[in-house]
């Protein structure tokens, strides 16, 4: 009635179909020794800069500096203790959209949450990959 038959493959069909399937093979194959031979030219390329920057850096005489006959315009009258010495806390003013993307800042007393374990804190970055 409305069904339509089954075409049978032919050995025509089938030839067709492996002389398809072998174009598609070469091309692929013609692709893998296209880019195998780019990858070559690009890595002799890299070897031949960094060789020549060597040459370069071996025959490149470092310029002298006259010595500076001035005395020093002020000595240093303590030496430099062991103790950490106190950084200055810059204020930055941040543009709004940077702090509408990151956050305000929290104040210091305000607590978030509850404190996590110290385990999880040092292991945090492995917990967060996994």
């Amino acid at each position: 009635m409305g069904k339509k038959e089954k075409r049978r493959r032919t050995s025509l069909d089938e030839d067709k179909k492996n002389r398809r399937l072998r174009r598609k093979i070469q091309r692929l194959e013609e692709k893998l020794d296209r880019q195998k031979e780019e990858r070559q030219a690009a890595k002799n390329t890299l070897d031949n800069k960094s060789r020549r920057d060597d040459e370069a850096q071996a025959t490149d005489v470092p310029a002298v500096k006259p010595p500076d006959n001035r005395a020093p315009e002020a000595l240093p009258t303590e030496l430099p203790s062991d103790a950490p010495q106190e950084v200055p806390e810059h204020e930055i003013e941040l543009q709004q959209e940077i702090v509408d993307i990151i956050g305000a800042c929290l104040e210091s007393d305000k607590k978030t949450a509850a404190a996590i374990h110290k385990d999880v804190a040092l292991r945090w970055s492995e917990i967060v990959k996994k």
